[in-house]
């Protein structure tokens, strides 16, 4: 983050848990948890008035889908999944009396859309290439953020927002045990929007 009157450097680490299961009948479920640590060093007012701190944040994801195969290598998915989570706080102490005191907050996130994928085969390996949109609304959302000095306080409350996603995706299959994705996805009409967002995810199993 950088502004004219702050400064931030932001480092987060995560781990998490993935399964999903694939029925004869087309339907599909995924289920994701995992827990993200970040670190944060903001200079807010000047470079001298430096602050570190910490917070921590889970969530839950489940999803549920199901496939029309429109062919042996082409098939579109709807899904509908849910997102919840807990974000820990932090509170930033300043010059002059200043606190910045961001809440622990929970949100939970609703999304909506659909893929349309074709597959590529090989002896040992498997290509999925897809593209997707879809609509995404926060059910809840109660981020709040107080700010004071010596002569007043303030609250700030970031509400429900909603936007629209679209992405690609490549997925790999490696033998029996090993997926390689990479993903990308941007997002627009909403008040806070993904400008460019690219993921790898690599994953054994065993």
């Amino acid at each position: 983050m950088q502004c004219a009157t702050s400064y931030g450097d932001t480092k987060s680490y995560g781990l998490g848990g993935y399964t999903s299961i694939f029925f004869d009948n087309g339907f599909y479920t995924d289920f994701i948890a995992k827990y993200i640590h970040s670190t944060n060093v903001y200079s807010y007012l000047s470079p001298r008035d430096k602050e570190n701190f910490s917070t921590n944040s889970y969530y839950a994801d489940a999803e549920i889908g199901y496939r029309w195969g429109l062919s042996n290598e082409m098939f579109i998915e709807s899904q509908f999944e849910l997102t919840y989570g807990r974000i820990g706080g932090s509170k930033q102490n300043l010059a002059n009396q200043t606190v910045i005191d961001n809440k622990d907050y929970n949100v939970l996130v609703g999304r909506t859309g659909v893929d349309f994928a074709r597959k590529l085969t090989g002896k040992d390996w498997s290509i999925v290439a897809k593209i997707d949109t879809s609509y995404q609304f926060d059910i809840l959302n109660d981020n709040q953020t107080i700010l004071s000095d010596a002569y007043n306080e303030t609250t700030v409350k970031f509400g429900h927002d909603s936007r629209v996603l679209v992405g690609a995706r490549l997925a790999f299959e490696l033998g029996k045990n090993t997926r390689v994705g990479i993903d990308y996805e941007r997002s627009f009409g909403g008040k806070y929007n993904i400008d460019n967002e690219l993921n790898l995810k690599v994953r054994y199993s065993f």
